[in-house]
Parts: structure tokens; C-alpha cells; sequence
């Protein structure tokens, strides 16, 4: 339930997030790109220029300026983009750390296993392995270590009920 709850905050946050960034991303263009052409002979076209180039037409803005001034455009146009890119990498990182820090003060200690004690070793010898710790443990080194019963179970059905569902084709025609 979890993991479900998880998707779909994560593609909440996607589909919310990008326009949101994509229009803080473009008002800085604008913003930079009026506030660089403010003292040079573009003034008087400085807004249009800027909301072309926002809205990603920089090269026909610049196409159409004078020959004179064509250099200050791009100059203005790259300018604003880095300034906004580097806005939006700020944002980024702010949110990634304070992601962070509230993962570590949200997550209970119990919640976590500590496999010096042997909390896994716990299951008895002859226990079978739930489904989860049979993928974990068939996933290598990367997996904590796991019971000596669930690593045997790589490759196999772990219970019954699994085997029941996961190969009906083997039940049926009895072949091991």
C-alpha cells in the first residue's frame, strides 16, 4: 500500500511541479532579459524580445533585431537562460535537502533492521520464506542478508500458495 501511495505522490509532484518550475523558469528569462536590454537602443522593444525569447523563440528574436544589436540580444538571451537555470538548480537542491532532512526525522528507529543482532537469523531452520524475503535474498549482495532458508528458495517457489499461482502449468502436468 505503501509503494502505491508513493507512485502516486510521485507522479502528483511531476505533473505539478514541471509547469510550475517551467513558468518560474520563463518568468526569470523575461524578467533578465528586460532588465539587460534596459540601457541599450532595444528599450523600446525590450518586452516583446523578452516574451519571444521566453517562449523559446530566441532565434527569430534575434533575427529580427537590428544587425547592431543582434550581439547584446544573445548575449542577453544566454545570460537570462543561465540565470533562470541556475534559479531553478537552487530551487532543486533546496527541496532535495529539505526532502532529505525530513526523511531522516520521519523515519522511526524501529522501522529500521539491524542485522548485527541477527534479527533475521530469528526464522527457524525448517521455516519457509516469505515471497519478499526469497526476492531479496535472489537479488544478491545488494539484499541484507537473509535467513539460510530463504536463500536456498532462489530460483524456486517459496510457498505453496506462490507456487500455486506463480506456475499452474507445473502443477498440472507434474513436471518438477
Amino acid at each position: 500500500m505503501a509503494s502505491g501511495i508513493n507512485a502516486t505522490f510521485r507522479q502528483v509532484g511531476i505533473a505539478a511541479g514541471s509547469p510550475r518550475w517551467g513558468r518560474s523558469s520563463r518568468a526569470r528569462v523575461r524578467d533578465a532579459v528586460i532588465s539587460q536590454l534596459d540601457a541599450t537602443p532595444l528599450t523600446h522593444t525590450a518586452h516583446a524580445l523578452a516574451h519571444a525569447i521566453s517562449t523559446g523563440q530566441a532565434a527569430q528574436a534575434i533575427a529580427s533585431a537590428p544587425p547592431a544589436a543582434r550581439g547584446q540580444l544573445a548575449a542577453a538571451s544566454a545570460g537570462s537562460f543561465a540565470s533562470a537555470l541556475d534559479e531553478i538548480l537552487l530551487i532543486g537542491a533546496m527541496l532535495a535537502f529539505a526532502g532529505g532532512v525530513n526523511a531522516l526525522s520521519l523515519i522511526r528507529q524501529k522501522d529500521f533492521i539491524d542485522t548485527t543482532r541477527g534479527e533475521l537469523a530469528e526464522l527457524p531452520a525448517g521455516a519457509a520464506a516469505t515471497s519478499e524475503a526469497s526476492l531479496a535474498a535472489c537479488v544478491g549482495d545488494l539484499a541484507l542478508p537473509l535467513h539460510s532458508a530463504a536463500r536456498t528458495q532462489c530460483g524456486r517457489n517459496v510457498t505453496s500458495r506462490h507456487a500455486a499461482s506463480s506456475s499452474p502449468r507445473r502443477s498440472q502436468t507434474g513436471e518438477d
